[in-house]
């Protein structure tokens, strides 16, 4: 842990480099910010740590899924793990129903969370649930991480 703790620290050092000596950094063209980061990479002696991260950046999906697409894979699961689908769409229509009534950006921010939550707890997730970066559920006590992706949402 302490290892990936150096290393991230080392590339942030090259990705705060980037920002700093290229104006207007992350408008260019994707092949020249990979260059750009290639050649700070090396100064600060971190090629492979960036490839690396490069390499699970790339295998993340590069299309987000609709709102449609993710209630059906959620649905799936659960099916798949024996849950029963009724209690699913409960869940989803509480919370589409209490979207219904927020008035704020705000409240509508937390209804999600609250809702994503539930099913969380649901479905047997033991491991953290974060949504845009704020941890909601923490991992529980008798989790054990192995290299495994996490439950995250990204709005």
């Amino acid at each position: 842990m302490a290892d990936q703790l150096g290393t991230e620290k080392q590339l942030r050092k090259v990705f705060d480099a980037f920002e700093k000596n290229i104006l207007n950094a992350w408008a260019l063209p994707e092949a020249q910010i990979r260059v750009n980061l290639f050649k700070l990479a090396v100064e600060h002696g971190v090629v492979l740590e960036l490839q690396q991260a490069l390499y699970h950046f790339d295998k993340l999906p590069k299309r987000r899924k609709t709102e449609q697409e993710t209630r059906q894979g959620i649905l799936a699961t659960a099916v798949r793990m024996g849950i029963p689908k009724e209690d699913v769409i409960a869940v989803f229509n509480k919370y589409d129903n209490l979207l219904k009534s927020a008035t704020t950006e705000e409240q509508r921010q937390q209804i999600s969370y609250m809702g994503a939550a539930e099913l969380h707890k649901l479905l047997g997730v033991k491991s953290e649930l974060v949504i845009d970066g704020k941890l909601i559920i923490p991992a529980q006590p008798d989790y054990i991480e192995e290299n495994t992706s996490k439950f995250r949402i990204i709005n």
